[in-house]
């Protein structure tokens, strides 16, 4: 049975890396059903930056930032700490949370599809496959981890359960002990409990424009082998010349109405003298940049980028888009011209 207990669970990670080094996980309730054993949860959420492409990797304790989180709820009358409610709010910056004792951990798997999100299904390792810790240092309490989902659609909350023993974040004895009163089962549908939305639009550093730091990203992507599924924009599982073509013709509807073409460095929708000048200004260097003459991704700018442009001199976005639909009056003159074709012979 779905109770009404309302459940965010929420991991933002920002931008802190440089394009496409980053992802946003979020989800919540929607996908689960909650059992409390003592306490129902009105309220859980996460807000943790970590500083990371979303890749077939293992994240053990990844680079955050500050980590803001909070639970909330009630709990039965009779429970052994006598209250009636919890809550739990934190604002944590990244280098304490670590030193406290605290923890993240998950693995996304090989092979794992990523273009539709990742998916509990995606994790891999022993159970839990997700794992989020939540000590505290200093205030005589701790806690056991307190998000746990496992690969078989169980996982569990544990809000605020103190439990006794040495803390092994102060090396202290604690003798107090709620038990069970503060944990709240879970269970979900693995390949449907969306960790992280992926968006792959080609927008990589999210400033509303296709412009090159967006495509000169892809191309260090490409030339450095990155495993980072951001910038697959064919969908094909891999980073080639596919995913730049995807770019340009996407960039280019978005800013002139028509893909660009191979070669254009300028990106004014013509490959021409100005692209020439901008590859042979960089050309014989080291350069992982299409928009000083690495059209091919190869993290450099030599002979095979010149060949590029060359092939695809003096033509436009505009000439091409213009191509693909013959002008009426052309077809027209077509049409003449094979008419008296057809008289003339006809007279003879």
């Amino acid at each position: 049975m779905r109770k009404r207990a309302f459940l965010v669970v929420g991991l933002f990670l920002a931008t802190l890396g440089g394009q496409g080094e980053a992802f946003e996980l979020v989800f919540n309730n929607t996908d689960t059903i909650e059992s409390p054993v003592f306490s129902q949860v009105m309220r859980f959420g996460f807000f943790i930056p970590v500083d990371a492409p979303i890749a077939e990797m293992n994240f053990e304790n990844p680079q955050l930032n500050t980590i803001e989180y909070n639970v909330s709820g009630s709990l039965s009358d009779g429970t052994p700490s006598g209250f009636s409610s919890f809550r739990l709010e934190r604002t944590i910056p990244s280098p304490n949370f670590y030193s406290q004792g605290s923890s993240l951990s998950f693995r996304i798997a090989p092979g794992a599809n990523l273009h539709d999100g990742l998916q509990v299904a995606d994790l891999a390792g022993p159970d839990p496959v997700f794992v989020f810790n939540a000590r505290e240092v200093n205030t005589g309490r701790y806690h056991p981890p307190l998000v746990e989902l496992n690969s078989d659609g169980t996982g569990r909350i544990q809000n605020s359960n103190n439990f006794g023993g040495i803390n092994p974040a102060t090396n202290r004895f604690v003798d107090v002990d709620f038990g069970e009163e503060y944990i709240t089962d879970l269970s979900f549908n693995p390949a449907n409990f969306t960790l992280a939305q992926i968006i792959i639009n080609g927008d990589f550093d999210e400033d509303g424009s296709f412009d090159c730091s967006d495509i000169d990203a892809l191309v260090v992507a490409i030339s450095t082998e990155s495993n980072n599924l951001a910038f697959d924009l064919n969908n094909d599982g891999q980073l080639d010349g596919g995913d730049i073509d995807s770019w340009l013709l996407e960039a280019g509807n978005q800013n002139i109405g028509s893909g660009y073409i191979l070669g254009d460095a300028n990106f004014d929708g013509a490959v021409d003298g100005s692209d020439f000048n901008i590859w042979n200004e960089n050309k014989f260097t080291n350069t992982a940049a299409y928009c000083s003459g690495d059209f091919n991704a190869d993290g450099a700018v030599d002979g095979s980028d010149f060949n590029v442009w060359n092939q695809n001199k003096f033509t436009s976005a505009a000439a091409a888009r213009a191509q693909t639909v013959p002008e009426p009056s052309a077809f027209w003159i077509l049409a003449m011209l094979g008419t008296t074709t057809l008289f003339r012979r006809q007279q003879l």
